[in-house]
């Protein structure tokens, strides 16, 4: 039994011991793999030096584009800050000065100059087929004053602009037509002045103004200047058009107050005409901004006065010893006529005046009147 034991152990032994030595075979890939070489170190060729620097100068170029694009963005924006502060600043001085129009139109000419980087401005109104300046920037007001002392030329900027109602841009004004009288005979203002930009200032297609601004230089103004000075003449407009209403809307309250104090005085004083008569005179007077007064009562075959406030004291004694008949050709005359009022913008430019009619002479050189405005009772 021992002896079958010891060789079963010895058996085990000996298959242990081959096992562990068993020789393990290699993969055929393996020795087919092909060992990596070091490779041959050269110098850089001709070749590669112009691959490298034209690949720099990609990357240069690349660089330069976007750092333009990123200058002509800040460039934008901080041209539209600009704008927007102006139009801010514009906006305040209309709504801190209502009903004065002066400081309004000083700001737009001035912002709508410099932003649009040009040397000269000047802002005109236009009411009765007439120009007349109200602000200038960078000039005397002599300038704009030269300019609108008579009518638009018709192939002038202002001329052209005033048949079109449409911006109008003259590239040279040296070399245009329609400038060659006004360089001839004006100072030598204009004549520094080269590119111009006139812009209509419009309500409701109605022409009410114009923003002109010039530059030194041949250089056109852009669609964005352009476009920026219109946005600066509506915003004049619409300062003209709130000073307007609130002229009205003041004018309105004064003749209501007016008439209130008229009221007053006739129910103070029932059956003494004196004091109502003075007062109508004085509110007239104080409402349409009159040097003198007189109301006159009619009896059938004369006027007489009924009332006087700030006559002159030469033309009230012309008065007192010269009662005036409502003979024709006279004022009094055609108020009997027409039951209308008559309105005299320069008395000296009557019939009256010129045939030597002593009343009608009389009011212009003793009370020294030049505008008079006469209303039936």
């Amino acid at each position: 039994m021992k002896k079958v034991t010891k060789r079963l152990v010895a058996k085990k032994r000996q298959g242990a011991r081959s096992a562990s030595v068993k020789k393990v075979a290699r993969p055929a890939s393996i020795d087919k793999v092909p060992k990596r070489r070091k490779a041959a170190s050269r110098e850089p060729q001709a070749d590669d030096w112009r691959i490298l620097k034209r690949e720099r100068d990609k990357a240069l170029a690349e660089n330069a584009r976007l750092l333009d694009q990123l200058n002509a963005r800040n460039r934008d924006l901080a041209q539209s800050l600009d704008r927007q502060t102006a139009m801010a600043e514009v906006l305040r001085i209309v709504s801190s000065s209502p009903g004065d129009l002066m400081p309004v139109f000083a700001s737009v000419l001035a912002n709508a100059t410099q932003l649009c980087g040009a040397e000269f401005g000047m802002l005109a109104s236009y009411d009765n087929g007439r120009f007349a300046g109200r602000a200038v920037y960078g000039v005397p007001m002599e300038f704009a004053n030269a300019l609108t002392r008579t009518r638009a030329p018709p192939a002038s900027a202002l001329g052209r602009l005033e048949s079109t109602r449409e911006t109008v841009q003259v590239m040279d004004i040296t070399l245009d037509s329609g400038f060659s009288d006004v360089l001839a005979n004006f100072n030598p203002i204009l004549r520094a002045m080269r590119t111009l930009l006139a812009v209509p200032m419009l309500k409701a297609d109605v022409l009410i103004g114009a923003i002109v601004i010039y530059r030194k230089e041949v250089r056109s103004f852009s669609d964005k200047e352009v476009a920026l000075v219109a946005n600066f003449a509506k915003q004049a407009v619409i300062a003209i058009e709130n000073a307007r209403l609130l002229l009205e809307l003041r004018e309105s309250l004064d003749r209501q107050t007016a008439t209130a104090e008229v009221l007053g005085v006739i129910n103070s004083s029932p059956g003494d005409l004196a004091p109502a008569f003075d007062a109508m005179l004085e509110r007239a007077m104080r409402l349409c901004e009159a040097a003198f007064g007189i109301l006159r009562t009619y009896d059938g075959q004369r006027f007489n006065s009924a009332a006087a406030r700030g006559v002159p004291p030469r033309f009230a004694e012309f008065l007192a010893s010269n009662p005036q008949d409502p003979q024709p050709g006279t004022i009094g005359f055609q108020i009997l006529q027409t039951k209308a009022a008559v309105h005299v913008v320069d008395a000296m430019d009557r019939e009256s005046y010129r045939s030597g009619d002593i009343h009608a002479r009389a009011l212009f050189d003793l009370g020294g009147a030049r505008t008079s405005l006469v209303v039936p009772l």
